[in-house]
């Protein structure tokens, strides 16, 4: 807003969304990999520039980081151009020093097939239970 104050917002981008909050997947490391798409979302609507942070190991327990922007916050953009500029950066960073990736956590827990078996499944339910909008089911087990 005019004369307001500038904000900055710092997220970590690199976990796996829940499989209900897949809607787009990306080739990320060689495999299809969905991410979250809020921060693109909020880049667009309301014109923020999105940094990457490309840190480096400069020695033992010291470390460097580089704000590198990918988006100015007023570029016309394709849908999903800012993510796939994310993951393009996030990619040229583990190649370059792969020690520094958290491997140890489940980026690759869903699939596409994973996720399309239990929208089934959750679509399944629903038609048995022949739910109202706004009515939560369970799936456990499913």
């Amino acid at each position: 807003r005019k004369g307001a104050r500038p904000v900055s917002v710092a997220l970590i981008a690199d976990q796996t969304p829940p499989w209900h909050e897949i809607k787009h997947w990306y080739r990320f490391l060689g495999q299809d990999t969905p991410f979250f798409s809020g921060v693109e979302k909020m880049a667009l609507r309301l014109k923020m520039p999105v940094y990457f942070m490309y840190v480096r190991k400069t020695s033992p327990q010291h470390y460097e980081a580089e704000l590198q922007r990918i988006y100015d916050g007023e570029e016309a953009v394709a849908p999903h151009e800012i993510t796939e500029r994310y993951i393009s950066r996030l990619e040229a960073m583990i190649r370059e020093t792969p020690e520094l990736w958290m491997w140890s956590h489940k980026r690759w827990k869903h699939s596409r097939e994973s996720v399309a078996r239990h929208r089934e499944s959750v679509r399944k339910a629903a038609a048995e239970k022949k739910l109202t909008a706004g009515q939560k089911i369970s799936t456990k087990g499913a």
